[in-house]
């Protein structure tokens, strides 16, 4: 998000909350400095404000961040009891891993929507729902009632 920001300003700080980089986002840590995007070692402790406006939030070590607008962001981890049942596997960020079509690595079990990994869309739940169960139903027929592709020159 803050990389994006910079085509509206070059007065961006981005703050995780004590989270420190994970050696796998070196990319991402050198262009947010070679965007001047600050990116302070301490929390952020409330938001400040001044009637409808904010104003300078204050850190854990007693600085003040200099902000007039903020964006928050807010993790979200998918409550998946099945996929621990069925033992699919999650990437980082909590997803489950599919293929193709919302297939996983694990036969007969696919998946679609906020638990798999991209953006939290509805309409991209909905399309990705939809090309699952199309592969699921056809995951369900024997081989003699599967058509080949047919390639047309």
């Amino acid at each position: 998000m803050a990389l994006a920001l910079t085509s509206w300003t070059d007065h961006i700080s981005t703050c995780t909350n004590e989270r420190s980089a994970d050696p796998d986002e070196r990319e991402r840590c050198d262009k947010l400095d070679a965007c001047n995007v600050a990116v302070p070692d301490n929390a952020i402790v409330s938001l400040g404000r001044s009637g409808e406006q904010i104003v300078s939030p204050p850190l854990e070590n007693g600085m003040t961040l200099d902000a007039g607008r903020i964006f928050v962001t807010v993790a979200q981890y998918p409550a998946d009891d099945v996929r621990v049942q069925l033992g699919c596997k999650r990437d980082r960020g909590g997803h489950i891993v599919v293929g193709g079509r919302g297939a996983t690595p694990m036969p007969g079990v696919f998946a679609a929507g906020d638990i798999t990994p991209g953006p939290l869309l509805a309409v991209r739940a909905a399309a990705g729902g939809a090309v699952a169960a199309m592969a699921m139903q056809k995951s369900l027929l024997p081989d003699h009632r599967i058509l080949s592709a047919v390639v047309k020159a």
